[in-house]
C-alpha cells in the first residue's frame, strides 16, 4: 500500500456517514495472510470499517473480502482497483430502474465471476460497471478474481485474457463488457439450460430447495441435474439429493422421472455412488419399484449397497 493510497483511504473514511462491516473469508491457504494484512491495514486507516473474520473450509474456496450479500473480492484492491472498491464499500451505484426491474425477480441465483489482473488498464472500469448488478436483488452475486493470484481458478474457467466475465462454461464476455448485454442474457436465460457448474453453485450455496422449485415451475428435470446426482464430489451429490428429496415432497410424479435414468447409471457406479442413487430412488419411487430393489438387497452386491436398497424399500413403504 503506497502513501498515496493510505491518504486516499483515510480521506474516504472521513466522509463516511456510518460504520461499514466487511467480511474477511479465510480458507487456510497461503494467500490468507495477504488478505488479512490488507484488511488490517485498511481498517487501521479507515476505523469506520469493521472487519469480521470467518473461515471457509470448502475444498475450492478462495480467500475473499466480502461486501454485502452479493460481492466478493478474491483480489487485493489496490492501485487502479482501489477507487471502485471504495465506491462499492460506501454505496454501490444503483442499476437504472429498467434494468433493476428486469433483474430483480430472476427465478434462479447467478454467480458471475469477473477475472481481472493488477496491471490491466481496462479492468477497473469493468469492475465499476458490473458491481451495480449486485444491487438488483439477492439472486445475483459477483466474484472479482485476480487471475494472476489464483491461476488454478483462472485455468478452470479457461481464462485467456482479462477482463473476462464468466456466467458458466457456455456464456462469457471478454474485453469491454456492456452492462446491458449482461442484463439481457441474465433476464433471458432459460433455467433448463443452466450448466452443471451453475447448478453446482446453486446447491453449494444451500439453495437445493430453490433448485427443486425451479424444476417444478419448469415441469421437467433439468438435463444438468443428472450430472449433479452422480457428481464426483460428495457435497455436490448431497446437495442434489436434498433437491431430489424436496422435489419428491412437492411433486412426486415429477420426481418419479428421476428413476429410469438413475438405473441407467447404476451398473457403472461404484458402491458409494450406488448407495446415493438408491437413496434417491427410495425417495422418488413407489411400490412398483420394490421388486427391483429387493433383487439388489438380496443380490451379489457389497453390504453398503444391499443396506441402501433395504432402506430405499423402507422409505417407499413408509
Amino acid at each position: 500500500m503506497t502513501p498515496q493510497e493510505e491518504k486516499q483511504i483515510a480521506r474516504w473514511n472521513d466522509g463516511l456517514p456510518h460504520d461499514i462491516r466487511v467480511r474477511l473469508v479465510m480458507t487456510g491457504a497461503p494467500a490468507d495472510s495477504e488478505f488479512e494484512k490488507f484488511c488490517d491495514q485498511f481498517s487501521g486507516l479507515a476505523p469506520r470499517v469493521r472487519i469480521l473474520k470467518k473461515k471457509d473450509d470448502a475444498e475450492d474456496a478462495l480467500p475473499a473480502i466480502g461486501i454485502g450479500n452479493g460481492l466478493r473480492y478474491h483480489a487485493i484492491p489496490l492501485g487502479r482497483e482501489l477507487p471502485p472498491f471504495l465506491d462499492a464499500l460506501a454505496q454501490p451505484s444503483p442499476l437504472p430502474p429498467a434494468l433493476r426491474d428486469r433483474l430483480g425477480n430472476l427465478p434462479f441465483p447467478v454467480n458471475l465471476r469477473l477475472y481481472i489482473a493488477p496491471l490491466c488498464p481496462f479492468c477497473p472500469a469493468t469492475v465499476a460497471q458490473l458491481i451495480p448488478l449486485t444491487t438488483a436483488g439477492d439472486q445475483i452475486s459477483l466474484s472479482i478474481i485476480d487471475a494472476e493470484r489464483f491461476p488454478d481458478a483462472a485455468r478452470a474457467d479457461k481464462i485467456q485474457a482479462v477482463p473476462t466475465l464468466v456466467m458458466d462454461e457456455r456464456v462469457r464476455w471478454s474485453g469491454t463488457v456492456a452492462l446491458q448485454a449482461v442484463a439481457d442474457v441474465l433476464a433471458g436465460t432459460d433455467p433448463s439450460r443452466l450448466s452443471v457448474a451453475s447448478l453446482e453453485q446453486l446447491v453449494k450455496s444451500g439453495a437445493a430447495g430453490k433448485l427443486a422449485e425451479m424444476m417444478i415451475r419448469y415441469g421437467d428435470i433439468f438435463p444438468a441435474f443428472w450430472d449433479l446426482l452422480v457428481h464426483e464430489k460428495w457435497p455436490v451429490r448431497l446437495g442434489a439429493m436434498v433437491a431430489a428429496e424436496a422435489l419428491a415432497d412437492q411433486d412426486k410424479p415429477l420426481a418419479a422421472r428421476l428413476i429410469a435414468p438413475l438405473w441407467e447409471r447404476f451398473d457403472a457406479a461404484d458402491d458409494t455412488l450406488r448407495g446415493d442413487l438408491l437413496y434417491v430412488m427410495g425417495v422418488a419411487g413407489d411400490a412398483a419399484l420394490i421388486p427391483r430393489l429387493e433383487a439388489i438387497a438380496t443380490g451379489a452386491y457389497g453390504p453398503d449397497v444391499t443396506e441402501a436398497a433395504r432402506e430405499a424399500i423402507d422409505n417407499i413403504r413408509n
